[in-house]
């Protein structure tokens, strides 16, 4: 029986750490976890990859059925700070690409936040520009890892900061559906070698062969992953008003289609829960005195 690897793929080891962290959230250390850059990315057999979509374009190499995309956003509590920045002010968004910034702007007015946003592409606009953007800057917003020391305030940028300059940070959540779609593909993986091994012991059984149960360890790791995704029931429920589990998962209250797939996921998450359940006590019945 073969264990599985998660790889949590970014443009470098910091935005690749950033996915880790929600994916540790909902599955703790059931299954290694490891970290991978797109420009070093190594095809395994035993692996799912999971990425932001934003990267979709780079990861061509990696076969559909082991790539799981999240859907990443910034936090609720991110849009009601915009919210409240007076209309008259310039709002400057940072980051590294033109590409994100615009996603991101685009999800502001999607969610009813309407400024007068000027982009900051630190590594596609010439030094001169982003230097003269920065210090008129009032307020400038962003993700969270990119407006700390990584980018804003390392010694490159943060000596043409305004004094009076007002930073807004987003932690970025996945969205619950794209979380969700990854739990499954976790069940339906462990579902099939469990399967499996549970054949392989009814057909040693009718012949008379002692059988071992192969990998305790990894069964145990099983009936945990389990666990978390029973729970996993409960992150991704949602209501009108509140669309966020703590700070890692993030569920739009407002799209129907969303919130139906959410749904949907749950209940297929739930049936492979059912399925664990059933073949760890066909298992154990099994294997009990060899």
């Amino acid at each position: 029986m073969q264990d599985i690897e998660l790889f949590a793929l970014g443009r470098n080891e910091t935005e690749a750490k950033e996915m880790t962290r929600i994916i540790a959230f909902f599955l703790e250390n059931t299954i290694p976890l490891r970290t991978m850059t797109l420009d070093s990315i190594e095809i395994k057999d035993w692996a799912f990859y999971i990425a932001s979509s934003s990267e979709v374009g780079k990861l061509s190499q990696i076969p559909k059925k082991k790539l799981y995309l999240f859907d990443m956003h910034p936090n609720k509590e991110f849009f009601n700070r915009l919210k409240a920045i007076p209309q008259n002010k310039f709002v400057y968004v940072f980051n590294s690409h033109f590409a994100y910034i615009n996603l991101l702007m685009e999800e502001c007015r999607r969610r009813g936040v309407f400024h007068n946003f000027f982009p900051i592409a630190f590594m596609e606009q010439p030094f001169r520009d982003v230097k003269v953007l920065l210090s008129r800057a009032e307020y400038i917003i962003g993700v969270d890892r990119i407006l700390g020391t990584q980018a804003l305030f390392s010694e490159r940028f943060r000596g043409l900061l305004r004094d009076d300059v007002k930073i807004i940070a987003g932690r970025r959540a996945a969205s619950a559906v794209s979380a969700g779609n990854l739990l499954v593909g976790i069940a339906r993986y462990y579902e099939k070698e469990m399967k499996n091994e549970l054949k392989r012991i009814k057909d040693a059984s009718k012949c008379g062969l002692n059988v071992e149960l192969r990998s305790k360890s990894l069964f145990d790791r099983i009936y945990k992953i389990a666990l978390k995704l029973a729970n996993a029931k409960y992150l991704i429920r949602t209501s009108a008003g509140n669309n966020s589990y703590g700070d890692e998962l993030f569920l739009y209250d407002d799209e129907t289609k969303l919130t139906g797939d959410a749904k949907r996921d749950c209940r297929t998450i739930a049936a492979r829960i059912l399925d664990f359940s059933l073949l760890r006590q066909r298992l154990q019945v099994l294997t009990a005195g060899v």
